[in-house]
């Protein structure tokens, strides 16, 4: 194990709709306000969003990012090390 290290994990979150290119700004405006740091680890899908963040912040994004724009509401769906593994579940229809 190494000390000081901070494990990487990637949250997947989804929508019910598809996300739009107004509504993914104004969520991504959103979710800088309350964590600036998190510009570069945003991922963005048709129906959702792939945020990296590690495991001690896990639980505070999990809460903090549960939004709603619009019609989108963002919700969290799965939690991963590996974010090809998340891309592969949304390929696969969110099961």
């Amino acid at each position: 194990m190494t000390v000081g290290r901070k494990r990487k994990r990637y949250l997947l979150l989804t929508s019910g709709t598809s996300v739009g290119t107004e509504e993914q700004k104004e969520l991504t405006l959103l979710i800088l306000e309350r964590f600036p740091d998190m510009e570069r680890r945003l991922v963005w899908l048709e129906r959702g969003l792939i945020v990296r963040t590690d495991a001690e912040r896990l639980a505070e994004v999990k809460v903090a990012l549960a939004l709603k724009v619009g019609e989108v509401r963002l919700e969290t769906k799965s939690v991963s090390g590996s974010i090809s593994k998340l891309k592969r579940m949304m390929k696969d229809g969110g099961r």
